[in-house]
């Protein structure tokens, strides 16, 4: 069985830093969620089959995968 990694999310010095691999951080109340170009990549993705719904959550909420 192929068990996905957790990915980190970058921190640096106390700020969170937004990166191609990590649109979204844990402050949702931060600008970064109200990015539709990441929004819609991650609608491509789910629609594509290649994140789950509970994933694209937990990427939304800057949480690491399980």
């Amino acid at each position: 069985m192929n068990q996905q990694q957790p990915i980190p999310i970058p921190y640096e010095t106390g700020e969170v830093l937004h990166s191609r691999e990590h649109p979204f951080c844990d402050d949702l109340r931060c600008p970064c969620h109200e990015d539709r170009e990441a929004i819609e990549q991650m609608h491509a993705w789910l629609t594509e089959g290649l994140l789950s719904v509970e994933d694209a959550d937990r990427i939304y909420r800057g949480q690491t995968l399980a």
